[in-house]
C-alpha cells in the first residue's frame, strides 16, 4: 500500500481529507512545542492515521516533544503508523494502542510488547561514506 505524506503546515487548517502527515521539527521551527500544540488542537486531528516525525536541532528536546505527543494520545484514535527518529521514551508505544506499524531508528531494543502492533521496523540511520 502506498501513502502520500503531507507536510504539516501550521498556517493551513486541516480539513480531514489528509490522513498521513510529516511533522518536521527542524532548524526553521522556532518553537517545536507550539507547533505540536497547533497540530493537536486542530479539530480534524482525529482522522490522522500516519505520523512521521523528523527533528534536527531539537534532538535535545525529543523527550519533551514525546511527552506532548503522549499527553495528546486520545486525540489520535485512528493512528496506525508512527515513524520516530529515535526511541527516547518507549512509553509512547504503550500510549498509542491503535498502532499497527511502528518504525524506529534505533540500535538497542529491549522487550517491546503491544497488543495491535503487526509490524516493527528498526532502521539505523547512520550512513557511512567510504572514501
Amino acid at each position: 500500500m502506498s501513502i502520500h505524506l503531507v507536510n504539516f503546515d501550521p498556517k493551513v487548517k486541516m480539513d480531514g481529507s489528509q490522513k498521513h502527515y510529516v511533522i518536521q521539527i527542524d532548524y526553521d521551527v522556532e518553537n517545536p512545542q507550539a507547533l505540536l500544540q497547533i497540530f493537536f488542537n486542530n479539530e480534524k486531528v482525529s482522522v490522522v492515521e500516519t505520523l512521521f516525525f523528523e527533528w534536527g536541532k531539537y534532538e535535545d528536546y525529543v523527550e519533551e516533544l514525546l511527552e506532548i505527543i503522549i499527553a495528546n494520545k486520545d486525540k489520535l484514535p485512528n493512528l496506525k503508523d508512527l515513524w520516530l527518529p529515535e526511541t527516547y521514551g518507549m512509553p509512547i508505544i504503550e500510549a498509542l494502542p491503535s498502532l499497527e506499524e511502528l518504525t524506529l531508528n534505533i540500535v538497542d531494543v529491549k522487550k517491546i510488547t503491544h497488543p495491535n502492533l503487526q509490524t516493527l521496523i528498526l532502521a539505523e540511520n547512520h550512513i557511512s561514506k567510504e572514501s
